[in-house]
């Protein structure tokens, strides 16, 4: 008579008919039953390290294992920890905290005096300060103009460093620091003589304008900013340029104007050309909407209607998909290192979460 059939161990499993011997399940996969067809895969979390399995073991708190069918879970790298068991993916370190080494399962709260961001392997202690800034760290560009009128009508180049240097001495900043110097002279208008109580004659007046740069360090002057030193620029000429100009030039001047303003951040002009204006045919006012108008508004808001009800109901359906489930185990392992959830909710919420991942997996659900 032929021999009776047996079934197949546990561990083992047969997946045809007419076998002569059972096979082993391989590493990563059990078989808890006897006669099975095949092996199941370890969920996410487990493992089995060894073949003929008959159950997968939790992976131990500080390694993961993202998948389904794996042999052994993995070490969290540096920079992240898990504090219990069944873990799919490890958790970054918090701002202020890191930890140097792999399979972690706390991370450590950085020393005083130093930072971390996120998933950091060490602290940093903050860059110091200088002691000593340099003395162009701040320079500042000041555009000074100056218009005035004087009996001159012409200006040389010996002058016009005169006025270069009296402009210096006045504005309380080194000749070195005056950069792009030009005097303009304009065209000339007469005037009466009145101060010299001679009306019958009249003298022809000129105006120059001095325009220049200066270029110079906050620190090296003293000023707090930019716009503090043009005020103070202003300032400075409005009492002492026309004394200056009188002192080392010897002539008479009128001053109209001093202007000393910021130009250290000043960047050419973006701003696009103005399009010329374009005439258009009028057209006649619209008599109101027609019904075939009426009909396409109508169908335009069932269609969006529709569009929104299907994505509402396709975030409503993903809400425990791979990425939602993996999202509430990395909240569960922050609220148990920080001490508010007891270590037996914890453990009752991860086995709950990692089996519907598990059975996700084995229905074939895509992860997302």
């Amino acid at each position: 008579t032929a021999p009776t059939p047996m079934p197949c161990d546990v561990g083992k499993y047969s997946p045809s008919k007419n076998s002569t011997a059972c096979t082993d399940c391989d590493a990563g996969k059990y078989a808890n039953s006897f006669g099975s067809t095949t092996c199941t895969d370890c969920g996410v979390g487990k493992y089995a390290n060894s073949a003929r399995s008959t159950t997968c073991t939790d992976c131990d708190a500080g390694k993961y294992s993202p998948s389904t069918g794996n042999a052994a879970c993995a070490d969290c790298a540096a920079g992240k920890y898990w504090p219990g068991k069944v873990a799919v993916a490890c958790i970054d370190c918090g701002v202020g905290t890191y930890t140097p080494s792999t399979g972690s399962t706390t991370c450590t709260i950085c020393d005083a005096g130093k930072y971390s961001p996120t998933g950091s392997v060490t602290c940093t202690a903050p860059t110091p300060m200088p002691t000593a800034f340099p003395t162009d760290f701040d320079k500042a560009t000041i555009a000074v103009s100056v218009v005035m009128t004087t009996d001159q009508s012409t200006v040389s180049n010996s002058q016009k460093a005169t006025l270069k240097t009296s402009i210096a001495a006045a504005s309380s900043v080194n000749e070195a620091d005056i950069n792009d110097f030009s005097v303009v002279i304009s065209s000339a208008r007469r005037r009466l003589l009145a101060e010299f109580d001679m009306p019958q004659r009249r003298l022809a007046s000129y105006t120059w304008t001095v325009t220049c740069k200066v270029v110079s360090s906050l620190n090296s002057v003293g000023q707090p900013s930019a716009d503090a030193f043009s005020a103070a620029i202003t300032s400075s000429l409005q009492a002492n340029f026309a004394t200056a100009v009188s002192d080392n030039m010897g002539i008479t001047v009128v001053v109209s104007s001093i202007t000393a303003t910021d130009t250290s951040r000043d960047t050419a002009s973006n701003t696009p050309p103005v399009a010329a204006p374009t005439t258009t045919k009028s057209k006649p006012a619209d008599k109101g909407l027609s019904a075939g108008m009426i009909l396409g508004l109508i169908n335009t808001l069932a269609i969006g209607t529709s569009i929104f009800i299907y994505i509402y109901h396709r975030r409503a359906r993903n809400l425990l998909t791979h990425d939602g489930i993996m999202a509430k185990l990395e909240r569960l392992g922050e609220l148990n290192q920080k001490g508010l959830v007891s270590e037996k909710a914890f453990s009752k919420q991860v086995t709950y979460w990692n089996d519907q991942l598990e059975a996700g997996a084995l229905a074939g659900a895509a992860p997302r």
